[in-house]
This record gives C-alpha cells, sequence and structure tokens, in this order.
C-alpha cells in the first residue's frame, strides 16, 4: 500500500504543469510543484489476540567433554550402559580378560522377518553390530540386556544365562544396542 502511495505520488507530480516565467534576458525558471497524496480511508484493524509462550531450547553439544573419553559413563546406575560404555564410544569396559576364555553358557535366539522396499528376509540370531548391557541391579544381579534379530529385547542373568524377565517384544528387528537411563530411571532406549 505505501508503494502504491509512493507512486502515484510520483506519477501525479510528473503530470503536473510546469509554470515558467521567461524575462528577456533572463534564465527560465521552474515553479515550485506541491503534490498532494490521495487520502484513502482504511477500515481499522482487526484485534490482534496474543498468546504468552515459553519455547525452552536446549543447547546443541557438539562436543565431548574430554574427561569422558575411555571412561565409564558417571551417574548412579554403573555398569556398561550403551554402546562402547560412554557418548564417545572409547570405554570397553574393565580388564583383565583372560587368556584362556571358556563358554559359561549360551542362549538360543531366534529369527524374526524385516521387510524393506515389499520383500520380507529372515535374520537370526543378535549380529556383530550390538553389545549388551551390563549392569548390577540393586537385588545384586548382573544383567545382560540385549535387543536381536528375533524381535524382542531379552533380559539374562550373567551368571547363568537364565531370562530374568519376560522379553520385550518389539514391531521389527533390533539390529544396534540398547541404552540403560544412566539416572536410574526404569528406562531402556533401543531401535
Amino acid at each position: 500500500m505505501k508503494r502504491l502511495l509512493i507512486g502515484l505520488g510520483l506519477l501525479l507530480g510528473a503530470c503536473s504543469p510546469l509554470s515558467t516565467t521567461v524575462d528577456e534576458g533572463s534564465v527560465p525558471e521552474t515553479a515550485p510543484t506541491t503534490t498532494v497524496a490521495p487520502t484513502t480511508t482504511l477500515p481499522p484493524p482487526p484485534p490482534t489476540t496474543t498468546t504468552t509462550t515459553t519455547t525452552t531450547t536446549i543447547p546443541l553439544a557438539r562436543f565431548v567433554d574430554a574427561r569422558t573419553v575411555r571412561a565409564p559413563r558417571e551417574g548412579p546406575v554403573e555398569g556398561l550402559l550403551q554402546f562402547r560404555g560412554n557418548p564417545s564410544r572409547t570405554w570397553y569396559g574393565t580388564g583383565p580378560v583372560p587368556v584362556d576364555p571358556s563358554i559359561a553358557w549360551s542362549f538360543e535366539i531366534g529369527c524374526g522377518l524385516s521387510t524393506v522396499g515389499g520383500e520380507a528376509t529372515s535374520w537370526c540370531g543378535s549380529g556383530w553390530t550390538g553389545q549388551p548391557v551390563v549392569w548390577e541391579r540393586p537385588d545384586g544381579v548382573t544383567e545382560l540386556i540385549f535387543g536381536a534379530y528375533d524381535r524382542a529385547v531379552h533380559f539374562l542373568d550373567a551368571a547363568t544365562g537364565q531370562p530374568t524377565r519376560p522379553e520385550f517384544p518389539t514391531q521389527d528387528i533390533n539390529k544396534g544396542s540398547v541404552t540403560l537411563d544412566p539416572d536410574g530411571y526404569p528406562l531402556i532406549y533401543f531401535g
């Protein structure tokens, strides 16, 4: 609207007749031009309603604190709570690893179908991409928690390999590691 008024004012100014007076021996003068912008009547603006809102933005942590590299994640819950132990994935646990390890027990993991692009594929086992959560529960049992290709998250006693609670069914296969909430909340993250 402002552009229209300015353009209209310029147009009126350009179309106004110029008055010149010629005096013998003098240079013609240009008479001053005055333009008045046309007035318009606009309806009053609609009433505005404002709502006060609060938005909290958590700043993105672009770097992991160097003090946490190659160290277990600190918090009320101790153990290997996420893939490679901390947000920088640089902690592998404590040692030493036995020179001649032996198999203490085994656990049978089933298979699951996963559909990609309309084609179903059967996957079996737990794959090689994950790592179990290893933690000591408040009742003293060291528990392993892991997702598998059989579309479930499993909970096992580390000493016996026996289930400590029912498996948690998921909608698809689990190809990554699970994460146990480090602050002690009863939350497990997986995908």
